[in-house]
């Protein structure tokens, strides 16, 4: 049998648990109890109810302003309503959610955010069937280049959530490096078809009630997606003393 370690040579991280009730540098395990926490079934559901009353608050005016300009409702109409739901309500939601932090809020910022693509893509094919049927050419106005740009930073953003950020085996997780790239490119792409909606509004409008609506709400969803609320910070744990109480006696 291996020899028993003296009491006073145990480990030090033990020692100080025994005697403070809780363990020195444990940020560690602070960490993955946060992560535990953030996993539960109730912190899904937390997030993603969230989520979506948030996308909700942001379709409804979506929709209106939507049903405003595209009326006579017709084909047409489904364009601004899908875009304005995927790069307002959608993304709006999922820029939100994604600063609350934790691993559930990371997942419910890439689902809304594959949502946003989705919903883009499909107003795409809308605007591109317009345009067939009106025998008309596509691309030739700053605003459909705005939206291509948009859908398409959208794409590589979700390919890059997916395959290097995602909280569970993306490779690059831990890279603050590819971190900030993927945010500064993500607003690029955000403030481009928000750009868009503003130009596509402002074709389309026939007082100038839509427009000053149009660019309120705009606004709105610029500030959610570029400006970040400040946070407190949590303060750091009192540092323990490196010498404990048995040790001293051990010394004397």
């Amino acid at each position: 049998a291996a020899p028993r370690r003296p009491l006073l040579e145990l480990d030090r991280a033990v020692l100080k648990e025994l005697l403070c009730g809780t363990p020195p540098s444990n940020q560690p395990q602070q960490q993955q109890l946060a992560r535990m926490a953030s996993d539960t079934p109730s912190s899904a559901a937390a997030s993603a109810s969230h989520a979506l009353k948030l996308a909700c608050l942001l379709a409804v005016p979506c929709a209106a302003l939507s049903h405003y300009i595209g009326r006579p409702w017709r084909w047409f109409s489904l364009h601004p309503l899908l875009m304005t739901m995927a790069f307002i309500a959608a993304a709006g939601s999922g820029i939100t959610v994604k600063r609350m932090g934790g691993r559930t809020n990371t997942l419910m910022h890439g689902y809304a955010m594959l949502s946003a693509f989705a919903l883009a893509l499909a107003g795409w094919y809308v605007i591109y069937q317009q345009k067939v049927m009106l025998g008309k050419p596509h691309n030739t106005s700053w605003h459909s280049l705005q939206g291509l740009l948009a859908i398409g930073g959208y794409a590589l953003g979700a390919a890059a959530g997916l395959f290097a950020l995602h909280p569970d085996f993306g490779q690059y997780r831990s890279s603050k490096g590819v971190r900030l790239a993927h945010k500064l490119a993500s607003r690029a792409a955000s403030l481009a078809a928000l750009v868009a909606i503003g130009t596509g509004y402002f074709k389309l409008a026939d007082a100038y009630s839509t427009p000053l609506l149009a660019a309120a709400l705009v606004a709105f969803a610029v500030s959610c997606a570029f400006f970040e609320a400040p946070t407190k910070r949590p303060q750091p744990a009192p540092r323990l003393p490196e010498t404990t109480p048995l040790q001293a006696i051990g010394s004397e």
